[in-house]
């Protein structure tokens, strides 16, 4: 795939996302989960704030977490899943089944994700938006565990990561397992990107001195109505406008809903 089609882009502009089938290989796909298996077993937990990600309600994390989080963006860093740990602060399985995510530099310090982010594929599509100089704001796998996988709330990127145009900013999305309705696939709420011209609400610092985060403005107003559900195969790839809302649906099957996902935007 060296390019989008112009009935893509349309597409794309028209919903405020784009399902592409069959553009990673399933050994793609399997060489990363090989890889954040090492990963999360490189993680020492004696030494870890165990810091939870419960989608949409950062700001509920403690300050030594949220620490964690604000300066997690040029590191490899572990975020648990709510229920995680028991009452004595162990954890209740394995640590590979007990992370929310990992993120945020992902891209940038491992070879392997350094790999698939910057390449071709990646590339051409960053060019068929009219990416003038493209870089990668962030990046981050998804575990949606098995069971305990937890619901992520509606929301669109530019609450989390602000650039100026909002439109600057791309979303890549790539199933590393089926992502089905039993699983927890993303949905959307086509052309709400277009019914929300204006970042109106966004996550931001307390204060330019505090390692707190919080939320400005008013939350977004949306219909129950319409929404999409997207159920894609293992390497397609989605690609989401930064003010399209969109959500996912917690985790109630015996089949993880693992995904890598990242952010490019033009300075």
């Amino acid at each position: 795939m060296s390019a989008l089609s112009k009935e893509q882009i349309s597409s794309f502009h028209e919903n405020g996302y784009l399902v592409l089938e069959d553009v990673f290989s399933a050994d793609s796909c399997d060489k990363l989960k090989q890889r954040i298996l090492i990963l999360s077993n490189q993680l020492d937990i004696t030494t870890h704030p165990k810091s939870k990600f419960i989608c949409g309600n950062e700001e509920g994390n403690s300050q030594l977490q949220t620490d964690y989080f604000i300066n997690s963006g040029d590191k490899i860093s572990y975020f648990f899943e709510e229920n995680a740990f028991n009452e004595k602060g162990e954890l209740t399985g394995p640590i590979e089944l007990c992370l929310n995510k990992i993120g945020h530099a992902l891209h940038s310090l491992d070879p392997d994700f350094k790999q698939l982010t910057h390449s071709q594929i990646i590339q051409g599509v960053a060019r068929s938006f009219n990416l003038k100089d493209p870089r990668v704001a962030q990046s981050m796998y998804i575990f949606k565990q098995p069971k305990i996988g937890g619901a992520c709330l509606v929301h669109m990127d530019s609450t989390f990561l602000h650039t100026n145009p909002s439109d600057s900013l791309l979303g890549y999305w790539i199933p590393i397992d089926d992502a089905t309705l039993e699983n927890g696939c993303l949905s959307f709420l086509p052309g709400s990107h277009l019914t929300h011209p204006a970042v109106t609400y966004r996550m931001e610092r307390t204060a330019p001195d505090q390692n707190k985060l919080g939320y400005t403005g008013d939350p977004y107003v949306y219909p129950e109505e319409g929404w999409v559900p997207v159920e894609v195969k293992k390497g397609s790839l989605v690609l989401i406008h930064p003010r399209v809302l969109h959500r996912s649906e917690a985790n109630v099957s015996s089949k993880s809903r693992h995904a890598y996902t990242f952010h490019v935007y033009d300075p």
